[in-house]
């Protein structure tokens, strides 16, 4: 860990926190884990690393342009620390990356709060912060899905085409994998200017029940995210809850919004799908088509990710 040179927080949250550090002239993003709060099921075996978690086990063992680059681990008593690339554009007009460049949609917003030295530091200084200090110390925009759709005031038909498809890429790779990242939402997917996205947190991960007595029981996402199975308490296998998952993200990658009002919804309401969008996209008919398969509140009734892949809007140009 001697080649790591801490620097800000990025956030934190129930199992650990995430810094950027400096690892030579490359920054990069790390992931300290607490290892008392890893569950017994949530540790794997890798054949180089030993006993890891099945965050780390899976990012070190997948590979794919959209899915975050794996760099290393370490570990002491008290955490696990998973090293990865850091990806993505801080969200701000400020942002001088995003000064002088066309970005069709995108809105001026205010700057975001900098911080100067205060946030850098060694470990022990970092690890000591409770959650409110490390929160005045984020050191700029979040450079996920989620900012960058506050930060546009619309995506053009081509831009929104081209984030989907490669998030559902990484999925269907995970799926051919046979592992379901279980917790997909714009704020797992961090995305630069050049619209190039990248799934992270892969803390929910599993490998994909191959009987019925094996299915997840569990939900461990966002409820805005969530598919009708879920919801009503059914035990569910996974593929089929990430293709609702991506209908929610295209859904709101278009409106700027979730589909449903209240999680009581879900299980039974048809998405809101506002008028007048065919001013605006030619593909229209083919994205609402696309929209409300991925949303079949029937989970049979939804596509396959390779039928997703195969969908007519997808192939458009416009």
């Amino acid at each position: 860990m001697q080649d790591l040179v801490f620097h800000n927080f990025i956030g934190d949250g129930t199992y650990g926190f995430v810094v950027t550090a400096f690892r030579g002239e490359q920054e990069v993003a790390v992931k300290f884990i607490f290892k008392d709060k890893i569950p017994a099921t949530a540790w794997m075996h890798d054949a180089d690393l030993g006993a890891v978690p099945s965050e780390i086990f899976f990012l070190k063992n997948l590979r794919h342009p959209n899915l975050i680059k794996f760099l290393g681990c370490y570990s002491d008593a008290q955490y696990m620390m998973l090293v990865t690339e850091l990806h993505g554009t801080s969200w701000d007009a400020a942002n001088p990356e995003l000064q002088g460049r066309y970005l069709e949609g995108l809105r001026p917003i205010p700057r975001a709060q900098r911080v100067g030295d205060e946030g850098k530091g060694d470990l022990n200084t970092l690890a000591s912060l409770n959650a409110a200090q490390r929160e005045r110390l984020r050191p700029r925009v979040s450079c996920d899905l989620f900012e960058c759709i506050d930060a546009h005031e619309y995506f053009p038909e081509r831009i929104v085409r081209h984030i989907f498809k490669q998030i559902v890429d990484v999925v269907g790779y995970l799926h051919s994998q046979g592992v379901v990242h279980r917790d997909l939402k714009d704020e797992n997917i961090t995305i630069d200017a050049n619209y190039t996205v990248k799934l992270i947190d892969f803390g929910s991960a599993a490998f994909i029940p191959k009987a019925s007595q094996q299915w997840f029981d569990r939900f461990l996402g966002t409820m805005d995210f969530a598919a009708p199975e879920i919801v009503e308490g059914f035990r569910y296998r996974g593929p089929e809850v990430e293709i609702w998952a991506l209908g929610v993200l295209l859904y709101i990658l278009v409106f700027r919004q979730v589909p449903f009002k209240s999680q009581d919804e879900i299980p039974r309401a048809t998405p809101n799908l506002p008028a007048g969008l065919a001013e605006w996209y030619a593909g229209t008919h083919d994205l609402y088509d696309l929209i409300k398969w991925t949303l079949a509140p029937n989970k049979d009734d939804r596509p396959s990710i390779q039928q997703v892949k195969q969908h007519r809007w997808m192939s458009l140009t416009s």
